[in-house]
């Protein structure tokens, strides 16, 4: 092995190692969107500044094969004001979110959210909306942590 190959070879493992410190992290973010962003910023200061279109395509390919899930989640007040209850939005790595990411497209994941429901995704608005049917939460609760707050009127 040439010395150059071994430089990239050395280059390479520790930017994986750092890949992985990265995604082993936990994040505070108020949206999957904003958890995808702030993922790849990280990579790409762990890279050093990415000058190219196609290490940023790269970079996006390396997280949308690496990525599982991403669950965020909120603290929303009870109803009977006796404590908080967890609001949670789950997205899973489905072959759509991975394309998503790929192609540089996360405002479209929300919507890939919406419709995952088979697979295990549920929104933020959604898990409000079934915690305001089970009147755990209010509606005025629910629309202050809500991404879309005109759907709790009240």
């Amino acid at each position: 092995m040439s010395e150059g190959n071994k430089q990239n070879k050395k280059s390479s493992d520790s930017f994986s190692k750092y890949i992985r410190k990265v995604f082993g992290l936990t994040e505070i973010t108020d949206s999957q969107r904003e958890y995808i962003e702030k993922l790849e910023h990280e990579l790409e200061s762990a890279k050093g500044k990415l000058s190219t279109r196609e290490e940023k395509e790269m970079i996006r390919a390396m997280l949308s094969e690496s990525l599982q899930a991403v669950i965020s989640q909120t603290l929303c007040k009870t109803k009977d004001g006796s404590g908080r209850v967890a609001a949670h939005e789950i997205m899973i790595g489905t072959s759509a979110i991975r394309n998503l990411i790929r192609e540089a497209k996360v405002a479209q994941m929300y919507s890939a959210i919406q419709t995952g429901n088979s697979v295990g995704m549920i929104t933020l608005d959604q898990n409000l909306t079934d915690l305001v049917k089970r009147n755990m939460i209010s509606p005025a609760e629910a629309r202050s942590k809500a991404k879309i707050p005109e759907n709790f009127p009240g």
